[in-house]
């Protein structure tokens, strides 16, 4: 169905799917990487913008160990990341538990105009959602960093949706303090943290966004 466009000059994509591969997240980041680099040989027009729309929140909250729609989450981030020219956006609070498709279609397509932005037109102080950077555990306490550097984190009390685990990989809720760009995370269950993960579920309960209302990307500092 594509075949027949690739004769047509193009501006650039949006890609806006991934249900249908979470029962295998693993292998996405190897589909939509080759689906990418194969339209943009098809076309011949050079790295065109590609922007790539990340899940949104569906359904009943599941397991924080083993989320197959986080780790799909997490695999359309990695290629957005990693591929020339591309983009991506957070839409882990538009979405209905009951409805796989989003209802709220116009922030949708708020956050695609900023990436576009950011990306085709390479503007810059665009508002996009923060993504983490790095992380360290100091004295039985978590501190992780956000990017970018200047972001304004704000949320309502208490901060929700981050989970620390030791080495026995059992999650518990974190409590959550923000610094800045960094937010401090503790648990009185977990005494030597290893890992964090934030928002690591289908719907996960999550509350911590820009001034701007875009929410923080999901992500885990794990690989188990």
């Amino acid at each position: 169905m594509i075949h027949p466009l690739t004769g047509l000059s193009i501006a650039g994509v949006i890609w806006y799917q991934g249900e249908s591969n979470t029962d295998n997240p693993r292998e996405y980041p190897l589909l939509l990487g080759t689906l990418i680099r194969s339209w943009r040989k098809r076309w011949n027009q050079g790295d065109f913008p590609f922007l790539v729309v990340q899940l949104a929140n569906f359904g009943q909250p599941d397991s924080i160990e083993s989320s197959r729609w986080a780790e799909l989450r997490e695999a359309q981030h990695r290629v957005a990341c990693t591929e020339p020219n591309c983009g991506i956006v957070c839409t882990l609070d538009v979405g209905h538990p009951t409805d796989i498709h989003p209802r709220n279609k116009r922030d949708v397509g708020i956050r695609l105009a900023y990436e576009a932005l950011r990306i085709a037109y390479k503007q810059k102080n665009v508002p996009q959602s923060p993504f983490y950077r790095s992380h360290q555990v100091v004295d039985g306490r978590v501190e992780v960093t956000l990017s970018p550097e200047d972001v304004k984190l704000i949320s309502t009390e208490p901060v929700l949706g981050f989970y620390l685990a030791g080495e026995d990989r059992v999650f518990h809720p974190a409590q959550a303090r923000l610094i800045g760009n960094r937010v401090v995370l503790t648990s009185d269950k977990v005494e030597k943290p290893v890992s964090v993960r934030y928002a690591w579920q289908g719907n996960p309960e999550h509350n911590l966004r820009t001034e701007n209302g875009l929410p923080v990307f999901p992500f885990r500092t794990d690989d188990w």
